[in-house]
């Protein structure tokens, strides 16, 4: 069975949190304390403001198992932020992750956005294949201790002029 990419539901806050801390904290050492309030935070204050037009929160489902996310914060009409973008174990290799990217830049296309950022880090080669496939391009790199350990954080970026899609 196919997975179901959808719109945000009631709930959805949790589920994608979860995957994030888990993932994080278990395979980075992500401090679970400090990253699970510092993205849960990040989460309810976009949720407050997800009705916006530039806004965006998709998710997947397989076999009516929560597999996955990607959120677009666009509020601010001059650059959207890609956000907490990532899917469960299971997930992976079956193109789910790049369904869930199409869908969100689909939106930011639709928007028309002018630039879309994202920021992660070293060592995620799988999720940067699939950002620079959609046209983003690594602007930045600098060590950082944003998530609470030290990590090499990157910046890329996607313009129009620079999509490959």
């Amino acid at each position: 069975m196919a997975a179901t990419i959808r719109p945000y539901e009631p709930g959805d806050l949790g589920r994608l949190a979860t995957l994030n801390v888990v993932y994080y904290s278990t395979k980075w050492d992500f401090p679970g304390a400090f990253f699970e309030a510092k993205i849960t935070a990040g989460m309810a204050a976009l949720l407050e403001t997800l009705e916006g037009p530039g806004n965006g929160w998709w998710s997947a489902e397989l076999d009516g198992d929560y597999i996955g996310g990607i959120v677009i914060d666009g509020n601010n009409p001059a650059a959207a932020q890609l956000r907490w973008f990532i899917l469960s174990e299971k997930a992976r290799g079956q193109g789910v992750g790049q369904a869930l990217l199409d869908a969100a830049m689909q939106h930011c296309r639709a928007q028309g956005f002018p630039l879309v950022f994202l920021s992660t880090f070293r060592g995620l080669d799988t999720a940067r294949r699939l950002y620079e496939r959609a046209g983003f391009r690594l602007v930045n790199e600098k060590e950082n201790t944003t998530w609470g350990t030290p990590q090499s954080e990157q910046r890329f970026d996607w313009t129009p002029e620079d999509s490959a899609t």
